[in-house]
C-alpha cells in the first residue's frame, strides 16, 4: 500500500506537491494576519484591518513564489526578476477573478444567503486554484519545449474548471434575469410613489386603500391607478399589476377592472385579528402589490400601521401617510412610503 502511494505521488508529483503548497500558503496568509491583528494592529480598527489583509496576501504570494518555483516546477531560470513579476501578476488576475465571482453571485445576483456564500466561495476558490496551477505553469515556470504539456490530470482539472464555468452560467443567468425584473419592479414602485406626489398637486381629496371604494371616481385607488399609471404592467407578465385593498381577500386590475381572490386569510397560520398586523400581504404572489393610506414602512420591507409618530415626530393633524410595498421573485419585499 505504501509503494503504491509512493509511486502514485511520483507519477503525479508535480499536481501533488502543488496542492501541499497552496495548503501551506492558506497557512502562512492566515498566520501572517492574526499574527498582526493579535499584536501590533487592531481589528476594529477599518485601516488596521486592510493592512493586515494586504500584508498577508503579500506574504502570502511570496512565499508561493519560492515554495511552487523550488519545489513544484522546479524552474532554473537565473530572470528571477522577470520571473517573480509573472507569477505577482498571475496572482493579481485569479485574486480579480475570486474578487469577480463573489461580486456578481452574491451581490449583483442578490445570492447572498449563508448557503449560497459558502458555496460561491468554495466554487471560486475551485476555480481560482486551478486558474493558478495552469498560469503557473505555462505562464510563469514555463519548461523547455521539449516538455510535456498536460497529463490526463490537467486535462481533467481544465474539464472540470469548465463545467463549473457552465454550472456557474447555467444557475447565473435566470438569477440575473430574476435580479433584473426584481429591479424593474423596485423602480416601478418608486413611479407608484411620484404618481401619489403628482396626484396631492392635481387633487384636493386623498387616495383611500379601502376595497369598498376602489372605483371610487373621487378617491378610489384604482381612479389614481387608471389616470396615473394606465401602462404601467409587471416585468413576468406583461399585464397590469394586481393590487391588494385593505378590507378583501381579492386582489384588483384596475386597468381591465377584474379581480382575483386569493383564499381565506388563515389566522393560525398568519395570526389572529383577521385583517392583523399582517392583513392580506400573507397571500400576495410575485408582482401583486399592497397599498395603505395609514402606514409607513418597516426596514424588512414590510408596513406600520401604528402612525401616532413618524421619523420621531407626532403627525401634525391633516398629513396622510402611505406606504406601498410589491412581492419580489425569491420572497422578498421592497417597500415605499411618503406623505401627501
Amino acid at each position: 500500500m505504501k509503494s503504491k502511494l509512493l509511486s502514485l505521488y511520483k507519477q503525479h508529483k508535480e499536481i501533488a506537491n502543488y496542492l501541499i503548497v497552496g495548503g501551506l500558503t492558506t497557512v502562512v496568509s492566515l498566520a501572517i494576519k492574526y499574527i498582526l491583528l493579535f499584536t501590533i494592529l487592531d481589528a476594529s480598527n477599518a485601516v488596521q484591518l486592510q493592512i493586515a489583509v494586504i500584508a498577508s496576501w503579500v506574504g502570502a504570494v511570496i512565499f508561493a513564489y519560492w515554495a511552487n518555483r523550488k519545489y513544484v516546477f522546479e524552474s532554473k531560470t537565473k530572470k528571477l526578476a522577470k520571473e517573480f513579476g509573472l507569477f505577482v501578476s498571475s496572482r493579481i488576475t485569479t485574486l480579480l477573478m475570486d474578487m469577480f465571482i463573489m461580486w456578481f453571485f452574491v451581490t449583483a445576483l442578490g445570492l447572498d444567503s449563508d448557503q449560497w456564500v459558502v458555496v460561491w466561495t468554495i466554487v471560486s476558490q475551485v476555480v481560482v486554484t486551478v486558474a493558478n496551477y495552469v498560469l503557473s505553469k505555462f505562464f510563469v515556470f514555463k519548461k523547455n519545449k521539449d516538455k510535456k504539456g498536460f497529463t490526463i490530470i490537467e486535462v481533467v482539472l481544465v474539464l472540470a474548471i469548465a463545467g463549473l464555468i457552465f454550472i456557474m452560467v447555467f444557475i447565473g443567468l435566470p438569477a440575473l434575469q430574476r435580479a433584473q425584473r426584481n429591479t424593474e419592479r423596485k423602480n416601478n414602485v418608486a413611479m407608484i410613489k411620484a404618481a401619489f406626489e403628482r396626484w396631492r398637486l392635481h387633487n384636493s381629496v386623498t387616495v383611500t386603500d379601502a376595497y369598498s371604494s376602489r372605483y371610487n371616481k373621487t378617491k378610489g385607488f384604482c381612479t389614481f391607478y387608471q389616470r396615473y399609471l394606465p401602462d404601467l404592467v409587471d416585468p413576468s407578465t406583461g399585464e397590469p399589476y394586481k393590487v391588494a385593498l385593505w378590507g378583501s381577500m381579492n386582489v384588483v386590475d384596475c386597468i381591465n377592472k377584474k379581480e382575483e381572490n386569493r383564499g381565506k386569510y388563515d389566522t393560525e397560520v398568519h395570526g389572529s385579528g383577521g385583517y392583523g398586523e399582517d392583513d392580506n400581504w400573507a397571500l400576495m404572489e410575485v408582482g401583486d402589490i399592497q397599498f395603505d393610506d395609514t402606514a409607513i414602512c418597516t426596514e424588512d420591507g414590510g408596513f406600520n400601521d401604528d402612525i401616532s409618530s413618524y421619523m420621531g415626530k407626532n403627525v401634525h393633524s391633516g398629513t396622510r401617510l402611505f406606504a406601498i410595498r410589491i412581492r419580489l421573485e425569491g420572497g422578498a419585499a421592497t417597500c415605499v412610503d411618503g406623505s401627501y
